[in-house]
């Protein structure tokens, strides 16, 4: 059973139109050891103010490409 999970970029990230990021997600149990075989479920949550659609889009690898200028939320699942 995870524990914690260790979310990088852990902060904010500001990437430009045409810019791609990795992000990674890793869970761990109580004794602070990695869990490894699990699937990372990728989502990302475009900020509805946006003037423009869809700023931001995750493959499943979790690389995120800037599509449009806007805010957004990128969330991890793993199981």
């Amino acid at each position: 059973i995870a524990v914690y999970v260790i979310f990088n970029p852990s902060k904010s990230s500001t990437i430009f139109k045409g810019q791609t990021q990795l992000f990674t997600a890793k869970a761990y149990n109580n004794s602070n050891v990695e869990i490894t075989g699990n699937e990372v479920f990728w989502e990302i949550e475009n900020d509805t103010n946006n003037f423009l659609k869809d700023a931001l889009s995750i493959n499943q690898t979790g690389l995120v490409t800037a599509n449009n200028v806007g805010e957004a939320y990128v969330y991890a699942t793993i199981k």
